[in-house]
């Protein structure tokens, strides 16, 4: 009998490539599995798109690392063009695997800025206005349940055999990285401590102050 995950990757793959070749642009494979749910932290590495997002009174947590496509937008219509490009990107994305409500993935994450353009501080030089990016690995857990995702671009020249290569490369290192401990006993707590070196006053004073509108609600 088959293997039924190198069967979604087929399926996600097969998509893929023929959407890509009907339609003459890059598409993108991707590939959701069912995870355990974990407590320990995650070992996201050195990757400069590591991304991590947690809301502990909804019991909800997002960890991503790599970049399968990046938007990237300046200007005053950069929240309109993101919109945009993110449903045609989702247009072009073939997905496979178990079933999972929508916020489980695949998912866009990123930020954007209160001004229109760039910053030119040095310190972030590195991001745009606005900044959407499709990760290459992505965990969402939730109470619901947790899910992974692995993503890869696929081009119109590309092979079956490459694309299942990339998708089965992110998922070693999704496992790897975001489902092994990162060290240590389970169960056991680091000294290591969250703090802020702002006040929530700090953040939304700059807010009230750019879209005054805002400061009353």
């Amino acid at each position: 009998m088959s293997d039924p995950r190198e069967v979604q990757i087929q399926t996600s793959t097969t998509r893929a490539i023929d959407a890509a070749r009907r339609r003459g642009r890059r598409q993108w494979a991707a590939l959701r599995l069912a995870a355990p749910p974990r407590e320990q932290p995650f070992a996201l590495g050195e990757d400069p798109n590591r991304f991590f997002w947690e809301h502990p009174a909804q019991g909800r947590r997002l960890v991503a690392a790599g970049c399968s496509e990046a938007l990237c937008f300046e200007g005053a219509e950069r929240f309109v063009r993101a919109a945009q490009a993110a449903r045609s990107l989702y247009q072009d994305l073939h997905l496979a695997g178990d079933e999972a409500p929508a916020a489980a993935g695949p998912l866009l994450v990123g930020g954007f800025a209160f001004a229109d353009d760039s910053c030119p501080d040095p310190d972030w030089k590195d991001f745009p206005a606005a900044r959407l990016v499709l990760p290459s690995r992505l965990l969402v857990s939730t109470p619901e349940g947790s899910w992974l995702t692995v993503t890869c671009p696929v081009d119109t020249a590309d092979s079956a055999r490459t694309v299942r290569a990339r998708l089965r490369e992110q998922l070693t290192r999704c496992l790897r990285e975001q489902l092994e401990p990162t060290g240590g006993v389970a169960g056991e707590h680091s000294d290591f401590r969250l703090r802020s070196e702002r006040s929530p006053a700090d953040y939304e004073r700059p807010v009230a102050e750019y879209w005054p509108e805002f400061a009353s609600g």
